[in-house]
């Protein structure tokens, strides 16, 4: 139950979070401004080629950050293991893993589909992608440079 509970408040008490929300927000009363990148996506073939890609190595990275984040790097954070709270870090690192695997696979859905669906849902589906994407490389990297300061003298 405490696992949920943590999953939930990571899920919806987080940066990746408030990013959907202003896009959102941003795409219901500014819906021009998705339409103009989702325009300018289609009309330029090779930017369009290209779109699965920042995502997709942003992935690759989160995948080696979240083993660098929880594995230890040498017998000085065997201290890591010992925290009590040493469960939430693994939950933060599961969560991130996941969402970066789900927004490389939208992105490469929305390369395969870009020709079917509309330039609104092209340019936002895109900004949103490459936002969450971004935001979930830099929790985990920022993550990463605390526990090497607090394990690594």
């Amino acid at each position: 139950m405490r696992k949920l509970i943590e999953y939930l408040r990571i899920t919806f008490i987080s940066f990746e979070f408030l990013y959907a929300i202003g896009i959102s927000a941003l795409a219901l009363f500014l819906p021009n401004a998705p339409s103009a990148v989702g325009e300018t996506l289609k009309g330029n073939t090779e930017m369009l080629k290209w779109i699965p890609v920042l995502p997709l190595a942003i992935c690759g990275v989160v995948f080696k950050l979240a083993w660098r984040l929880t594995s230890p790097s040498s017998g000085s954070n065997r201290e890591l293991y010992e925290w009590p709270d040493y469960w939430r870090l693994t939950c933060r690192r599961d969560f991130s893993i996941v969402l970066s695997a789900f927004v490389a696979l939208a992105s490469v859905s929305l390369w395969i589909f870009s020709g079917s669906i509309s330039n609104f849902w092209l340019g936002y589906l895109f900004c949103l992608a490459l936002g969450v994407a971004g935001i979930d490389l830099a929790c985990l990297t920022f993550a990463c440079f605390r526990i090497k300061e607090i394990t690594e003298p």
